[in-house]
């Protein structure tokens, strides 16, 4: 095996902290209570949870090629999943969400 064949030391773990990453972005968005097709737009955009709930709808809508309504269809989808994990009042009150 050459030099160039192998994996740094100080690689692996950045790799296996993205992957972990991932992993836990797909798991999230799909939790959420909307279309699989959906679903599959969002991993394939790697939007993620934070995103869904900071992005205006009309510039999620536009980053994802929907209309308006989906995409509030989706952050209301979003903000459930939070609050189903999270717990009701105390989260709803530090992120401003209204059910």
């Amino acid at each position: 095996m050459n030099a160039t064949n192998k994996v740094g030391v100080h690689d692996l773990p950045i790799d296996l902290q993205y992957i972990k990453e991932d992993l836990i972005t797909t798991d999230t968005i799909n939790q959420l209570d909307i279309a699989d097709g959906l679903k599959e737009l969002l991993i394939s955009k790697n939007i993620t949870l934070n995103m869904l709930l900071d992005t205006p709808v009309s510039e999620l809508a536009k980053t994802l090629g929907i209309d308006n309504y989906i995409a509030s269809v989706i952050r209301y989808a979003a903000r459930k999943v939070v609050m189903d994990q999270y717990g009701g009042d105390r989260v709803s009150r530090k992120l401003n969400i209204r059910m």
